[in-house]
């Protein structure tokens, strides 16, 4: 008996009667819940939408490329909305899309501290302020740890699932 192929399998599961629509991956994902994986040879898992994108393109990605979201929907697997770049690429992209800090501060020229050796490395300002303040003052430490907003689930990486427990808090100003 032969396996269906993978590819089939991720088709199967996805509602593809819009064809520039999202199709979002119902089944297992990686450990940070982030993409979609479906099983193949030898118990081992592929990414369902490199798994489409290739069946729509014929060829795998290239080394040292790879496959950008640009729905920004880490669990769709419509290759209509993929696109081959390269790792550089795909990280100042993401860099753009992100206006604000973990708790809020928005990046402003005033309130970046921009990394020189990285430059797709920036930091807060206002939130560098704190964690100095808060590294010699115990009432600073404690409001800190207050002001952190709950992640975006979809940024979650393992070992931090408890974090959904905390209680969301508002941003310090």
């Amino acid at each position: 008996m032969r396996a269906t192929p993978a590819v089939e399998r991720v088709l199967r599961r996805v509602d593809t009667s819009e064809a520039d629509a999202c199709w979002i991956w119902p089944g297992a994902t990686t450990p940070d819940g982030r993409y979609g994986v479906v099983g193949v040879a030898d118990r081992r898992t592929r990414l369902t939408h490199l798994v489409t994108y290739e069946a729509a393109t014929g060829s795998a990605i290239a080394d040292g490329w790879q496959a950008d979201h640009l729905c920004l929907v880490t669990l769709c697997c419509n290759p209509r909305h993929l696109e081959a770049v390269t790792q550089a690429e795909n990280l100042r992209r993401q860099h753009e899309l992100n206006t604000h800090c973990v708790r809020g501060h928005e990046f402003t020229p005033e309130n970046t501290y921009q990394v020189p050796t990285q430059p797709t490395n920036r930091q807060c300002r206002a939130c560098m302020q704190l964690r100095s303040k808060a590294r010699h003052d115990p009432e600073a430490r404690a409001e800190l740890a207050k002001t952190r907003l709950q992640p975006d689930v979809g940024r979650l990486r393992r070992g931090n699932r408890h974090l959904l427990d905390q209680p969301k808090t508002e941003a310090t100003p």
